[in-house]
């Protein structure tokens, strides 16, 4: 049976740069992704699928659920069944991210029985990349307050465990940090591709 790794953050809180760190470790991550503009970060690791699934059911620009939240995690749990190879269902890792997962930890609790990280950034350096990349406000400080506030607020009333990431380690202590994502999410336990991680999370 699959082990899910779901990632948590806001846009703009490093939550790429994890989820891609976790694909260099060995999780499977549902490609094809989603391309961005952003030569830093061209791609998001965001299935292109999933993006397809949460645009039916959640306002983006409210950061709000606009529709049946049992239907659409049954349409996620579909698209699973249909996108995850029959090995990898068996016995892999299955890491994803998307911050609009941050407004339905309950369901995801639910339906996948998760490991959690959570990827923290401050809010000053969430709103200058928001501002670097000309995003509305909602993708920086505003809807970081929001977002981080459900997150915690849902991972401690459900009594989950979860593993805090802090970016700014991620980026000045890689190694460290890549050696306790990869045991916390069951990975590369013979470190082979622990360079190839470190690397990603560093260019």
């Amino acid at each position: 049976m699959s082990q899910f790794v779901i990632v948590l953050g806001p846009w703009s809180s490093g939550t790429t740069a994890v989820a891609g760190a976790l694909d260099k470790l060995g999780a499977y991550t549902c490609p094809p992704h989603h391309r961005t503009p952003d030569p830093r970060t061209p791609t998001s690791f965001e299935p292109e699928e999933l993006r397809t699934i949460l645009a039916q059911y959640v306002n983006e620009p409210q950061l709000g659920i606009a529709g049946d939240r049992m239907k659409m995690m049954h349409d996620i749990g579909t698209w699973l069944q249909r996108t995850v190879p029959p090995e990898i269902q068996q016995s892999g890792v299955v890491a994803m991210k998307h911050p609009l997962f941050g407004l339905m930890v309950p369901q995801l609790i639910s339906l996948l029985r998760p490991k959690f990280l959570v990827v923290r950034r401050p809010y000053g350096d969430i709103e200058r990349t928001r501002i670097r990349r000309q995003w509305p406000a909602i993708y920086g400080y505003l809807g970081a307050r929001l977002l981080y506030g459900s997150i915690y607020h849902d991972l401690v009333g459900y009594d989950m465990n979860f593993m805090d990431v802090s970016y700014p380690e991620v980026l000045t202590n890689p190694e460290r940090e890549i050696d306790r994502i990869a045991e916390y999410a069951g990975l590369d336990k013979d470190g082979k591709l622990r360079s190839a991680a470190v690397d990603f999370v560093r260019r």
